[in-house]
């Protein structure tokens, strides 16, 4: 049964990141295609898969305050990036996505509007190096 995001965490293991966050967008894992269309095919172009995997981004959408120096460097050092999201009902332990990483962008779009709240971006990229993006789902 689908269940809200409310209580969900994001933790990196080494930046500070103190920020109210709003939502937590993990991007798809995509793999190119590699055309193999020959002068004897018809009706469509015909495709096989790529070797490798492009490994997703966290896009972290949180409210922005202008008087926070706490946010994240960027620095070019790898760490470990954990969503953790609600324990669902009968569970013990939550579903969590980890993987290494970079932050590609500290501050993002930041969003200044008339009646709405100050928000800002952080773009992360997985790696796919030390620990390839996995989701482990909650257990009881």
């Amino acid at each position: 049964m689908a269940d809200t995001g409310n209580t969900a965490t994001l933790t990196l293991a080494t930046s500070a990141l103190t920020v109210a966050i709003d939502r937590i967008t993990i991007g798809g894992e995509t793999r190119e295609t590699l055309e193999d269309s020959d002068l004897t095919t018809t009706n469509y172009k015909t495709y096989l898969p790529g070797d490798l995997r492009e490994p997703p981004t966290l896009t972290i959408s949180y409210f922005f305050d202008q008087s926070d120096s706490s946010f994240p460097s960027g620095a070019t050092a790898a760490e470990l990036a954990t969503v953790t999201f609600p324990l669902k009902s009968g569970e013990g332990t939550a579903a969590t996505y980890t993987g290494t990483g970079f932050i590609v962008d500290p501050h993002g779009d930041i969003e200044v509007a008339n009646n709405e709240l100050m928000k800002g971006t952080l773009i992360f990229k997985c790696d796919g190096k030390t620990t390839e993006p996995t989701f482990t789902a909650g257990s009881a």
